[in-house]
């Protein structure tokens, strides 16, 4: 944990997190939304200047660091079964390190990251907070830059927390399956992974993707074929991956899913959208 980062607790905003949201009142729903617009949030981000890193993990509350060419970055992916792309977002260290993302973090006021989100309406569906917890918050971008609108009024407070969505609780019954009820593949697999746009190229990382949530794959290549980004993954012999295909129709869900912090290599493209990545290993068990 770096010194930004214990500056950040949110421990009113995370008490009224900790209720479940049918047992909210309408009061309760209002206190959230105006703790939530007056945040500070850890933002998961990739660093994508060409500079020397060290410089910012050595840095001190108070002290400046200049870069000749600028500090640019681009925020943190994840992504859901449907393909709707999320930015997570913390509302403590102790969130963060759940979540089992590892990379840089910034952080930021949520009215900032709302004026950030404006000009990225077409890369994000979500805004996610405090994902793998006991109760995880999801609303639209679209509602969530509502809040920060001079316009905003707190009559529609009870419909933008009425959209919220909890959506920890299933993600963290996957990441203790995960853990505990996984098999060992025996024999090499190309497994496959859909998306709407290459989003996996894109967050490679010297041509390294690494997941950052459970990942869902399937053994059809046209499986969820509405999505015209085809990622081939080569999966060896012993990958410890959950198997689910004989509690889930396999014609409609996906039935291997794969655990946080799974790295691929890419290997080449095979066509316009068809991408070929090689697992070479794992940081979750």
């Amino acid at each position: 944990m770096n010194n930004m980062e214990k500056q950040v607790e949110n421990n009113y905003l995370n008490e009224l997190m900790n209720i479940h949201p049918e047992d909210m009142n309408n009061q309760q729903k209002q206190n959230f939304i105006k703790e939530l617009k007056i945040a500070r949030l850890i933002m998961p981000m990739e660093i994508t200047s060409n500079l020397d890193l060290e410089n910012l993990t050595n840095v001190k509350v108070g002290e400046t660091i200049k870069f000749d060419e600028g500090l640019r970055f681009k925020p943190f992916r994840i992504k859901n079964d449907d393909g709707e792309v999320a930015l997570p977002l913390f509302t403590d260290d102790k969130h963060l390190q759940k979540s089992k993302i590892v990379t840089h973090v910034m952080v930021m006021y949520t009215s900032d990251i709302a004026n950030m989100l404006k000009s990225l309406t077409n890369e994000f569906d979500e805004i996610v907070l405090n994902v793998a917890s006991e109760y995880s918050i999801a609303m639209s971008v679209h509602s969530f830059i509502e809040l920060f609108d001079d316009n905003y009024s707190e009559d529609i407070v009870n419909d933008q927390y009425e959209e919220a969505e909890e959506v920890d609780p299933i993600i963290k019954e996957v990441i203790n399956a995960l853990q505990n009820d996984y098999i060992e593949m025996p024999a090499p697999t190309v497994l496959y992974y859909r998306e709407e746009k290459p989003y996996m190229f894109e967050d490679a990382e010297d041509g390294v993707y690494s997941t950052i949530i459970p990942f869902n794959m399937h053994i059809y290549s046209d499986f969820n074929i509405e999505m015209k980004i085809v990622n081939k993954l080569l999966i060896p012999q012993g990958t410890k991956i959950l198997y689910i295909g004989n509690m889930v129709n396999t014609e409609t869900h996906y039935p291997f899913i794969i655990a946080p912090l799974n790295h691929f290599r890419f290997i080449e493209k095979e066509d316009e959208n068809t991408y070929v990545w090689e697992w070479i290993g794992e940081d979750f068990y």
